[in-house]
């Protein structure tokens, strides 16, 4: 997965593209609720299990910036009621009337609170909530979540 990831890198950097970087999050779960990913730099997606909240931090950097990087592979463990929720920035980035960001506490703080719900009701819940906090306003980045809930083992 790594290996793939850095040679995905090469290939980016050497495009002719104008926007020669990516941040990238690609991860594989396994039936037995094991996931393993790689993270070059995307936002870390956020595994909720109860009150637990975990980031799936950057595991190397952005892809394309630079020839050659170092990318490793993590693990954790997806349990029967968690929730994993991937997202791009414009979720947090998204501004109220008084300049704040969403940001990262409110998101991971919303998740919790309405986990037990289904993966669409969370993600319904996540845009709602978020378009309100800026004043139903038109977005200004690119705004990208997915959700998944696993409900059994």
């Amino acid at each position: 997965m790594a290996e793939a990831m850095q040679k995905l890198n090469r290939v980016i950097h050497r495009s002719t593209l104008s926007a020669r970087f990516i941040s990238l999050f690609y991860g594989e779960i396994e039936s037995n609720g094991n996931i393993f990913y790689v993270n070059a730099g995307h936002p870390p997606p956020l595994l909720v299990h109860g009150s637990q909240v975990k980031q799936l931090k950057a595991t190397g950097m952005i892809l394309g910036a630079i020839s050659e990087i170092s990318l490793r592979r993590a693990s954790t463990s997806f349990e029967p009621g968690a929730v994993l929720v991937m997202y791009s920035d414009g979720l947090l980035e998204r501004r109220n009337d008084d300049d704040e960001e969403f940001g990262l506490p409110r998101l991971e703080k919303l998740i919790v609170q309405h986990q037990q719900k289904s993966a669409q009701q969370i993600l319904e819940v996540i845009f709602q909530t978020i378009f309100a906090f800026g004043n139903q306003a038109k977005w200004q980045d690119d705004v990208t979540a997915v959700v998944i809930k696993k409900w059994f083992s």
